[in-house]
């Protein structure tokens, strides 16, 4: 079996695959023996998808230069479309021509990094830059917002607008969850509300425009921060080598707090997928040891018709192998595992009686999972890492 994985932005993809899949990884291409060159490709110049702006307001705050900024551009499109102080350049173009190239740059995105901030550019887009337009007798922006709250058929159908020639939508406030996904080309103007945290964001945040045309990066820097000044004062070499500045994703294989929460899975996965298959092949099928009452019984000394499978140094051998604990670094880990390990085991075969006089004795299907004892229930998605909110519904005081 191989795995394989598609990204523009990686660093430490070694680290990262031992530590995920215990494998060694391939990267291609590989990085060419110089910075505008490879076997696969080679910069050219005379065509560039896109360039990055850097602007660090001192004077004012970065909402009031993006307001300023979005103003100015679409009051520049609006010029256009009406045939207004057209440019001397684009004077020759026929109108067909020359409407397909205003409708590439109608539509603008705004990236922010925090929802105070959406909650800010959203609202000034609106009395600020739709007001401006309307006092000087233009059409006002048809506005939209993509963020994690965002409905997902309101989402598609905002992705679907301005993804065709003439759609409605005209300005877009986003979220990072633009930042993967969204290839359209008719995205070409971009503007930032202060630096992204990870290199990675910002590669991957810019990326939605310049797909195709060219496309144009407003960044605002935060002047109080020392990251953004450093940034806005070496511009040009930190897009220069943007590439090879992204942060490896920090990961351990050997975390105790990743085992604490990873070993319910892995050994119920261990249970279900390899020692089940072991139990209906001695006669068992379709009986499952998802079921207590079948794991207590397969949990029998061998003697007693018990499944080998399931017995403590089985199961040891296969989680000592998934943890890959004849590394070095899980030495720390070996005896609080085979410590889990064997205090799963005994609570599953403790399980039962107390179990039943726990739920008056009227309790019905009982699922091994529940019985474990590890503190922590098997993850079904990397959401379980966090301790979830229990919600209760309230009766309807209206009635």
């Amino acid at each position: 079996m191989k795995v394989v994985a598609t990204s523009a932005t990686i660093r430490g993809e070694d680290r990262q695959c031992e530590h995920l899949f215990g494998l060694r990884s391939v990267v291609v291409p590989l990085p060419g023996p110089s910075l505008d060159e490879s076997f696969y490709w080679r910069v050219d110049r005379s065509a560039p998808l896109r360039r990055y702006v850097g602007i660090l307001p001192t004077r004012t705050t970065a909402e009031m230069t993006i307001v300023r900024i979005l103003t100015a551009a679409h009051t520049a499109i609006r010029r256009l479309q009406a045939r207004d102080a057209v440019p001397p350049v684009l004077a020759g173009m026929p109108d067909t021509e020359l409407d397909a190239l205003i409708d590439l740059y109608r539509t603008s995105l705004t990236y922010v990094t925090s929802l105070v901030d959406f909650g800010k550019i959203h609202r000034s887009l609106y009395t600020q830059v739709n007001e401006h337009l309307r006092q000087h007798g233009w059409d006002e922006l048809t506005i939209a917002e993509l963020r994690g709250e965002t409905d997902f058929d309101v989402v598609g159908a905002t992705l679907d607008d301005i993804g065709k020639p003439g759609g409605d939508i005209e300005s877009v406030v986003a979220t990072s969850m633009v930042s993967h996904g969204v290839d359209i080309a008719r995205l070409n103007l971009m503007i930032f509300n202060g630096m992204p945290r990870a290199m990675a964001e910002y590669i991957q945040a810019s990326s939605r425009v310049g797909r195709t045309h060219l496309g144009v990066v407003f960044m605002i820097f935060n002047a109080v921060r020392e990251r953004d000044r450093s940034h806005f004062r070496y511009h040009g070499k930190f897009h220069e080598y943007l590439d090879r500045m992204v942060e490896p994703v920090a990961i351990n294989r050997w975390s105790r707090f990743a085992v604490h929460r990873t070993l319910p899975g892995l050994l119920m996965g261990q249970l279900l997928q390899v020692a089940n298959r072991a139990w209906w092949d001695s006669g068992h099928a379709p009986q499952h040891l998802h079921d207590l009452t079948k794991m207590k019984a397969a949990l029998r000394g061998p003697a007693a018709g018990g499944l080998p499978e399931v017995q403590l140094d089985a199961l040891l051998d296969a989680l000592h192998n998934a943890y890959l604990t004849d590394r070095p670094e899980a030495e720390e880990l070996l005896a609080e595992l085979d410590e889990k390990v064997a205090l799963a085991l005994a609570s599953l075969r403790a399980a039962g009686a107390a179990a039943s006089a726990a739920a008056g004795g009227h309790r019905g299907y009982r699922s091994t999972p529940e019985f474990l004892g590890l503190g922590h229930p098997p993850m079904t998605s990397l959401r379980d890492v966090a301790e979830g909110i229990p919600f209760i519904t309230l009766p309807d005081r209206s009635r």
